[in-house]
């Protein structure tokens, strides 16, 4: 049956008083454009403290873990909202929006697949340098990148962030308050990107307050829809999810009479570091992967 347009994908969650009282059901926050309080510009200030709200690892494994750099950082497509990047040098780019902004639905995916092209042009350092300019205190993507973990190391993340840029290996995140319609229209921007290897992600945040704890807010994530890598060619959609790949690659759908795997980056980033200590054991693994899967129906998958 089909969802009624405007109908959220969850119910509103109920408080249940530890004392006995009776159950709650929390009223939702309305965010407003242009206001101090819940606006784009509080819910990017939220993500970049909260960066945990961001449910990165159900989106791809890879990014899990990512550390917020900078807010606001500037590029040649336009300021990104919020920059984050995974200990491996993986870039993680949020583009906040509320969706009761007709324009905003229509131009949030071309915006932040912009960001990434013209990011995915950078060196490492150019990099550094926007990063230095958004937060305006001469910090780095790494010194950023220290605040959350212990002892990062140095080489180790600016190797991978310059090979990720030069690869446009990304994350790009939306997130909003309501994204109520309907996701067909992403079709069309993400099968025409070429030369990327992006994983993407629509992220709806309800936001509630508890009437229990004064100024308390509960936040629930959802996964409204998620690629795997997107390369140019088969596009397939089952519900609110829809998976993009190169026919030449691997997949779990069937092209006819050939059978292909889809490959997400988790398992690309996997494969990769195998080659880096033996060229072949990439190619010898993914020949058994197949055989599981060809001879005793065993699906495998690559996780963090």
């Amino acid at each position: 049956m089909a969802r009624p347009r405007g109908e959220r994908r969850y119910t509103r969650p109920i408080l249940l008083p530890g004392d006995g009282g009776a159950p709650q059901r929390l009223s939702p926050v309305g965010f407003e454009r242009g206001k101090d309080s819940f606006s784009e510009e509080w819910l990017r200030n939220l993500l970049f403290e909260q960066p945990d709200i961001l449910p990165i690892e159900q989106i791809e494994a890879a990014f899990s873990d990512a550390a917020p750099v900078c807010r606001e950082m500037p590029s040649p497509a336009g300021p990104v909202d919020l920059v984050l990047v995974t200990e491996t040098g993986l870039p993680v780019l949020v583009e906040t929006k509320l969706w009761r902004n007709p324009e905003a639905r229509r131009g949030a995916v071309v915006q932040i697949l912009d960001y990434a092209k013209e990011v995915s042009a950078w060196t490492a350092e150019r990099f550094d340098e926007a990063v230095r300019r958004a937060r305006r205190d001469g910090r780095t993507s790494f010194d950023a990148l220290s605040d959350r973990f212990d002892e990062p190391d140095e080489p180790t993340y600016y190797d991978g962030l310059a090979r990720n840029l030069s690869d446009g290996r990304f994350l790009l995140l939306i997130a909003g308050d309501g994204i109520r319609d309907g996701v067909e229209h992403l079709v069309h921007y993400l099968q025409a990107q070429v030369g990327l290897r992006l994983a993407f992600g629509l992220v709806e945040l309800g936001v509630y307050r508890v009437p229990t704890v004064p100024g308390a807010l509960m936040i629930q994530p959802y996964v409204l829809a998620k690629t795997v890598e997107i390369e140019r060619a088969i596009v397939r959609r089952e519900r609110t999810d829809i998976e993009i790949s190169d026919p030449k690659a691997d997949s779990d759908f069937r092209d006819g009479s050939r059978r292909v795997r889809t490959q997400s980056i988790t398992e690309g980033s996997f494969f990769g570091e195998l080659g880096r200590a033996d060229t072949a054991l990439p190619g010898k693994l993914r020949h058994f992967f197949q055989a599981c899967e060809n001879d005793l129906g065993l699906k495998v998958t690559v996780s963090k």
